[in-house]
C-alpha cells in the first residue's frame, strides 16, 4: 500500500472524519488535489463500509475549459461506478448581486451546490481536497490581511458543514488530505499514472491567494525558513486548540449576557458585555453574530470592533449593517444582533425618500461603511503624508480633515434640533439650520444630508460645508479624506 494511503487513514482515523457505512460526497474539481482525495478514498471504501459520491460544479468562469473538466470528471467517476451530480453556476451573476470577489462567490456557490446535493441524496459527509500548503497560504494570507487569533486558525480537519440557508449540524465537512504535503500528492498521482486537470487560473498573478503561492511562500522557503508550510500549519493547530479552550471559557459570559433570543435575533445586555476585558468582549460580540448568522464567514477583526465602539457609545440609539445581511443595533443598554429577512441593499427601497428615520452609524477606523436609509457610502482613509493632492478642488462628496483635530471613531448620523458647527471661512458657531435657509437648501434635502462627527463635533454638513477648525493648514502632518458616493 502506499504510503500516502497510510497517511490519509492516519488522519481520518485520528480526527474521527468518517464513521463505518457513512455515505460521503466527494467535490471534485478535477485538478490534482481533488482527483487524488477520490482515488485515495475509494481504495480506502471497500475495507471501512462507505459509500461514495462525486459531486462538481461548472462555475461557468472558463468557457470551454469549464466544460472539458466536467466531462472528465464524469468520466472518472464513471470508470469508479460511483454517483456522480453536476450543476452549472453563473458565478460572476452571483457575485454582482452578493458584491463579493470571484474567489468569494465561486466558494460561496460551490458550498451551496455540496449542500444540496448532500442534503437531497443522504449524504452525511462532505470531503474536500484541500492540502497542508492550502493551509498554510492561509494562514499566511490571513496574516497579511492583519486577522485575528480565529483567523490564524486556518482550516480545520474537520467541521459542522454551514451555510446560512443549507443544513445545520447533521452534514460535515472534512479534509483527508489536510496534513498532506502538496508534493506527495503530485508523487502519488504520477506514480499511479492518475491524470488530472489543470486550471490556469490557478497561475494567474491577479489573485492574491496565487501571488502568496508562487512568489512569497518560494521566497520564504529559500531565504528564510525551507519548512515554512509546516511551521504556519504548527502555527494553525496550536491556535485552533487555544481557541477550543478560551471558547468554551467565554461560553458561560455570552450566556450570562443573553437578555432574549429567538430565531434569527439576539439581545444582548450592554453592561454585562462592558464589564468584560476587550479580549472577551470580543469574543462575546463573535458568537452572538455566529448565533444570528450561522457562521463567522466576512466577519472581520474591524467588524468586532465596530460593535465594540457601538456598544460604548451614549444610550443614543445607533446601528451598524454588517455583511450578510446582519444588522446590530444600540440603545438603552442592550445591544441587538439580527439578521434582516432580505438584503439590505433591497431594504433600502422600503425607506421613504423625502425624510428617512433617523440613523447613526460608527466608522471605528479607515474603511467603509453604509448608510442604506440614504443608499450611500461612506470611505476614510489616511493619506501619506508626501502624498501630492489639490485640497481645495474636492468636490461635494469629497472633504480633507487634518488629522491633529480628528480622530477616529468616527460618527455619521442624522441631522438634531440645534445642531450647531462653525462653516469654513467663518469664525463664529452657526446653527445647522440656519446654515439651510442661508443657503436655501430645499427642506426636502435637508432631511437627506448627514453630519460627520469626531470627538462629539460636527466636523463636516456633508455635501455641503465642513467645519473651520479641521480644515487643512500649512502645520497639517497628517490628512484624512473622507468621501461619499451614493449607489
Amino acid at each position: 500500500m502506499h504510503s500516502l494511503i497510510n497517511k490519509v487513514s492516519s488522519v481520518i482515523t485520528r480526527h474521527k472524519m468518517i464513521d463505518g457505512d457513512e455515505a460521503v460526497l466527494v467535490g471534485v474539481s478535477g485538478g490534482p488535489d481533488s482527483i487524488a482525495l477520490l482515488h485515495l478514498l475509494r481504495t480506502l471504501a471497500p475495507g471501512r463500509g462507505w459509500r461514495l459520491g462525486v459531486a462538481h460544479l461548472n462555475h461557468g468562469l472558463r468557457p470551454g475549459a469549464a466544460e472539458s473538466d466536467e466531462a472528465f470528471v464524469r468520466r472518472e467517476a464513471s470508470a469508479m461506478d460511483l454517483p456522480y451530480y453536476t450543476e452549472k453556476a453563473d458565478v460572476t451573476a452571483y457575485r454582482k448581486s452578493h458584491g463579493l470577489s470571484v474567489e468569494e462567490a465561486a466558494r460561496e456557490v460551490r458550498y451551496r451546490f455540496l449542500g444540496r446535493v448532500a442534503t437531497a441524496r443522504g449524504y452525511s459527509v462532505i470531503a474536500l481536497g484541500h492540502h497542508a500548503d492550502d493551509n498554510g497560504e492561509l494562514v499566511l494570507m490571513n496574516l497579511l490581511r492583519g486577522s485575528g487569533p480565529l483567523g490564524l486558525t486556518g482550516m480545520p480537519p474537520s467541521r459542522r458543514f454551514e451555510m446560512d440557508d443549507g443544513p445545520k449540524g447533521r452534514i460535515r465537512l472534512i479534509r483527508p488530505l489536510i496534513g498532506i504535503r502538496r508534493e506527495d500528492i503530485e508523487e502519488y498521482l504520477d506514480e499511479n499514472s492518475i491524470p488530472s486537470v489543470t486550471d490556469k487560473s490557478n497561475t494567474d498573478l491577479r489573485y492574491r491567494r496565487n501571488r502568496i503561492r508562487r512568489e512569497l511562500l518560494p521566497l520564504l522557503r529559500r531565504q528564510y525558513n525551507p519548512n515554512v508550510v509546516d511551521t504556519l500549519n504548527r502555527l494553525a493547530a496550536i491556535l485552533r486548540s487555544e481557541e477550543e479552550w478560551a471558547e468554551s471559557l467565554s461560553t458561560p459570559v455570552f450566556e450570562a449576557a443573553i437578555l432574549s433570543e429567538t430565531a434569527g435575533r439576539i439581545v444582548l445586555s450592554v453592561p454585562e458585555v462592558r464589564s468584560a476585558h476587550p479580549a472577551l468582549q470580543r469574543r462575546i460580540i463573535r458568537q452572538a453574530i455566529r448565533k444570528v448568522k450561522g457562521n463567522l464567514r466576512r466577519i472581520s477583526f474591524r467588524h468586532i470592533d465596530a460593535v465594540m465602539v457601538l456598544a460604548g457609545q451614549p444610550a443614543s440609539p445607533a446601528r451598524l449593517d454588517l455583511p450578510d445581511r446582519i444588522r446590530v443595533e444600540a440603545a438603552d443598554n442592550r445591544l441587538m444582533f439580527q439578521k434582516a429577512p432580505r438584503p439590505l441593499r433591497e431594504l433600502r427601497t422600503q425607506i421613504h425618500r423625502d425624510k428617512p428615520e433617523y440613523f447613526e452609524y460608527v466608522l471605528p477606523a479607515p474603511g467603509s461603511t453604509s448608510i442604506p436609509e440614504l443608499t450611500m457610502e461612506v470611505r476614510a482613509e489616511i493619506l501619506p503624508t508626501d502624498m501630492p493632492a489639490d485640497f481645495r478642488s474636492t468636490g461635494h462628496r469629497i472633504a480633507f480633515f487634518d488629522m491633529g483635530t480628528v480622530s477616529f471613531p468616527l460618527t455619521i448620523r442624522s441631522i438634531k434640533p440645534g445642531d450647531r458647527f462653525t462653516p469654513l471661512g467663518m469664525a463664529g458657531t452657526q446653527k445647522v439650520k440656519k446654515f439651510f435657509i442661508d443657503h436655501k437648501i430645499p427642506a426636502s434635502q435637508r432631511s437627506r444630508c448627514p453630519v460627520l462627527i469626531s470627538r462629539g463635533k460636527i466636523v463636516w454638513l456633508m455635501g455641503y460645508r465642513m467645519d473651520d477648525s479641521a480644515k487643512i493648514t500649512p502645520t497639517t502632518r497628517k490628512v484624512l479624506r473622507v468621501e461619499f458616493r451614493l449607489a
